[in-house]
């Protein structure tokens, strides 16, 4: 699950000069990478928010992708 948040991010992180495009890429694929993040019990996402940088980034924007 870690690697599919992180090729993501790596997809939003790269389009960041191509706001269209980072756009579009967070409309198509964003519901899909939350509902894997939001899928973990409340002690395990804690836990693993603190020992993982992409947990912890997808922690800090989830509220966007539910709105």
């Amino acid at each position: 699950m870690e690697q599919y948040m992180q090729a993501y991010y790596d997809l939003i992180d790269d389009c960041k000069d191509y706001p269209l495009w980072q756009r579009k890429i967070e409309e198509d694929l964003g519901s899909s990478v939350s509902f894997l993040g939001i899928m973990m019990e409340e002690a395990l996402r804690d836990k693993t928010v603190g020992m993982s940088k992409v947990f912890e980034r997808f922690d800090g924007e989830k509220q966007k992708y539910f709105k």
